[in-house]
């Protein structure tokens, strides 16, 4: 319903265009789209849709979207859906025009991709996103995209996402290689370090690598220990909470109920000390920590 920059909050005003056609050299379907606007923009934006429910109530959704060069906008209304069945819409969206977004851009979109987050609430719920932000690598690979969702309830995550994922990535607080990746945190502390699919992602004094090829490794921290699922084997990089020589290990038990351990390695960097750790392939595994 609204559209609008993330950051000035102004006001897109767009205007009626006939383009979206088959004459202008589009897919037929296109024609089907009717009460087209357009309006030229390349920075970032919000995008508002509101629907009424069968429970009464609205259900809201706002879309945040990356902008970029060469970008467009399009509102337009799109035929109804014939999957839909009365019984599953509230009377007013049966049958009805949905109210759609397009966003076209001039080019290929491989070095400037399309990135958003969704988040849909109703009211009386607070809804989960605060703010969008972005970041790029130092080498401004544009086929990188870095996002940093903040969430009302304290969490933020620092998204990675690049299509290929075989180039490292360096940041000033760490470094990823994959195609896509999580740092969340809660409250200014790391809860949580996700590789969804690549081999190392690195967030400030931690990191996760795997061992050989690329996988999906997830290392959630508690004050207990690490919860840990990987479907492959890989090395944690963690910070060393004390400088004794005293060996630091976690525990934790096998398939068969057997107690195992893995012990810290010590390393020392620009004058902090560090602990890695070889972890096998886990299914939702708690180790603990034991010094």
């Amino acid at each position: 319903r609204g559209l609008g920059d993330v950051y000035k909050r102004q006001t897109l005003v767009s205007t009626s265009t006939d383009e979206l056609s088959a004459e202008k050299g589009d897919l037929k379907g296109y024609d089907y789209f009717t009460h087209k606007k357009r309006v030229d923009f390349t920075g970032n934006f919000l995008a508002q849709f509101q629907l009424p429910t069968l429970a009464n109530e609205d259900l809201r959704v706002n879309l945040w979207m990356k902008g970029n060069e060469e970008r467009s906008i399009f509102t337009v209304q799109a035929p109804y859906s014939r999957a839909i069945h009365p019984e599953t819409v509230p009377a007013a969206l049966y049958h009805q025009p949905s109210p759609t977004l397009i966003v076209r851009q001039q080019g290929e979109a491989e070095s400037r991709p399309f990135a958003a987050i969704i988040d849909a609430f109703i009211p009386g719920e607070q809804q989960s996103v605060k703010q969008v932000q972005y970041f790029s690598p130092k080498s401004k690979d544009s086929g990188f995209v870095g996002m940093i969702v903040q969430s009302e309830n304290g969490r933020t995550d620092h998204i990675y996402s690049h299509l290929k994922g075989e180039q490292k990535q360096l940041f000033a607080d760490g470094s990823f290689i994959g195609t896509y990746g999580i740092a969340s945190y809660q409250n200014d502390t790391l809860s949580a370090l996700f590789l969804g699919h690549g081999t190392a992602i690195e967030k400030g004094q931690y990191k996760i690598e795997t061992v050989r090829e690329a996988g999906a490794v997830l290392v959630a921290f508690n004050k207990e220990g690490l919860s840990v699922d990987a479907e492959l084997p890989f090395t944690l990089h963690l910070p060393m909470p004390t400088s004794t020589q005293r060996p630091f290990k976690l525990t934790s038990t096998n398939a068969e109920g057997e107690l195992i351990e893995a012990i810290g390695q010590r390393y020392r960097k620009e004058k902090q000390f560090f602990l890695t750790f070889s972890l096998p392939k886990a299914k939702q595994q708690l180790w603990t920590y034991d010094e």
